[in-house]
């Protein structure tokens, strides 16, 4: 049974959380990077 579940068990970047966590991290990269050039643009337009 042991070992059953430890080859069912997915890694903890397979999960729905995993998922959602690097999905968030790259969004959140995208608006670090990006963000600030909207900004830079909706005050001098």
């Amino acid at each position: 049974n042991m070992e059953k579940y430890g080859k069912k068990k997915k890694p903890w970047y397979l999960t729905d959380f995993g998922l959602n966590l690097i999905v968030w991290s790259i969004i959140g990269i995208l608006v670090l990077i990006f963000a600030p050039q909207i900004l830079v643009m909706f005050l001098h337009g």
